[in-house]
């Protein structure tokens, strides 16, 4: 499970680069220590100190790599997404149809029509590259108040690309700690330390009330004083599209999703010409049963009048 940043706070860091060669050792093997506290400012004033939070240290070269990559996923996640949704769209539209309890005829057409659904989810989800971008999804899906609370609601590419970024704490080069019980940490990186600090922290202000930050601050060598991590400079939409920039995908003439040449997948909208013809059938059925309802009024008219033409007979031989 992908791990979360940090604890419930908002977090400001101070940091103290103080690089230094130990006897004997390389150049490469220079430390820079990274120094910094959590704590949370309520409205008050009053500061209070947070423990137990962790901080993230990753060098630059991941991170713009990182980015990079992002940027290429990005329009490729959004047409999994829409992708997904058409095939759950044909699930309720099917289901929909089977409430309505149809005819023995339509129920096989349905029936058929769910085995062909049936494989256009089992192609959609075999493919790894999908399975991957399918769990992202998941994660993004399963934390969509948090980060609509964090500012990211704006739209899914918001969401998408903060979800890829969170994702940046499972790489092997990232170095993490914890903050004490004064919300104090330290971190010994690789100088010099050209990189970025990562946090996420939330505060709890009432019962159904709680805020979300995120940090995501570049961390240079000619930083000479401290890093807070605040409200002021906490990671926002402006912040997150000047890292991640889009690239845009081969639009098909066909209006289909590139996902769908690429991977082989079913065209879901292949149900929209079925629901013509469900529509088809069942304006069919309903004209049967007038022309049925129509033959038994014929059918009982004639019967009236037969014995209406009984009744004047007997009237006549009186």
């Amino acid at each position: 499970m992908i791990a979360r940043f940090l604890s419930t706070a908002v977090l400001a860091a101070s940091v103290l680069l103080t690089g230094c060669l130990k006897p004997g050792a390389e150049a490469e093997k220079k430390q820079a220590e990274v120094k910094g506290q959590v704590f949370v400012v309520q409205r008050n004033g009053q500061t209070v100190k947070l423990g137990g939070v962790d901080v993230h240290y990753i060098s630059r070269e991941v991170v713009e790599a990182k980015c990079r990559q992002i940027g290429e996923r990005i329009p490729r996640l959004l047409e999994v997404a829409e992708y997904q949704d058409n095939l759950k769209y044909v699930d309720v539209k099917i289901e929909a149809a089977y409430r309505e309890k149809p005819s023995a005829g339509v129920r096989a057409f349905l029936s058929s029509a769910k085995d062909l659904q049936s494989d256009a989810w089992k192609r959609f989800r075999e493919p790894q590259t999908l399975a991957d971008d399918l769990a992202l999804l998941a994660f993004v899906e399963e934390n969509r108040d948090s980060f609509e609370d964090a500012g990211f609601g704006r739209n899914e590419t918001d969401r998408c690309a903060l979800a890829s970024l969170i994702t940046l704490v499972k790489d092997e080069n990232v170095i993490t700690t914890q903050t004490d019980a004064d919300g104090n940490y330290s971190l010994s990186v690789p100088a010099p330390a050209d990189g970025y600090v990562f946090a996420e922290s939330s505060r709890q202000l009432g019962k159904d009330d709680t805020e979300i930050y995120y940090w995501i601050q570049p961390l240079t060598v000619s930083l000479t004083g401290p890093l807070h991590l605040s409200s002021p400079n906490r990671f926002n939409v402006h912040m997150l599209d000047e890292m991640i920039r889009p690239v845009p995908r081969e639009k098909k003439e066909s209006g289909a999703l590139a996902i769908e040449e690429e991977y082989k997948l079913r065209n879901p909208y292949w149900f929209a010409a079925a629901e013509n013809l469900l529509k088809r059938i069942k304006s069919n059925e309903s004209e049967v049963k007038e022309l049925r309802d129509s033959v038994y009024d014929v059918e009982a008219a004639i019967e009236r009048a037969k014995y209406e033409e009984v009744g004047d007979e007997a009237g006549e031989d009186e």
